[in-house]
């Protein structure tokens, strides 16, 4: 489980989900969200632009954070992208806040059955499922019970 840009997104949102089944676990510390570099240590912290008005940028993934010819693992240590007007959040970022959207509601059930509900998904940062329809009807689940454990 990790927040690279080459894993899949069901991978960051799950590390949410195993924090959830250890209720010893009340938070996440990441050592940055914004520390992006370029290839081009003159100029490292340069807008993104788009190319053409398309989807497509001139922004290079890679994080060079051993210098400019070793790049380590995309995404790592940025979650923010530099935007002509401000910071630009990462679909990561948004993953990021879905899986903590699913830690409260986890939260909101009895341990027993929220572990249950993780356990169908995450058992480890090893063994989990790579299935997003599982993932989904999953946390639907838990919302039906959350929803059945308010109304009465």
């Amino acid at each position: 489980l990790n927040t690279f840009i080459e894993r899949p997104l069901i991978r960051t949102r799950l590390l949410f989900w195993l924090g959830a089944g250890n209720f010893g676990v009340s938070g996440w510390l990441y050592y940055a969200v914004n520390a992006w570099t370029s290839r081009d240590w003159a100029h490292p912290k340069r807008v993104i632009k788009r190319i053409n008005n398309t989807a497509k940028t001139d922004w290079d993934p890679a994080n060079y954070v051993w210098g400019p010819k070793k790049p380590f693992a995309n995404g790592d240590g940025y979650f923010l992208y530099p935007g002509p007007e401000g910071p630009l959040p990462s679909v990561r970022l948004h993953n990021i806040c879905d899986g903590l959207e699913d830690v409260e509601l986890l939260r909101m059930l009895p341990e027993d059955k929220a572990r249950n509900l993780v356990r169908q998904l995450v058992r480890s940062s090893t063994d989990f499922t790579k299935n997003p329809a599982l993932m989904e009807s999953t946390r639907r689940s838990a919302a039906e019970a959350v929803t059945a454990m308010l109304a009465g």
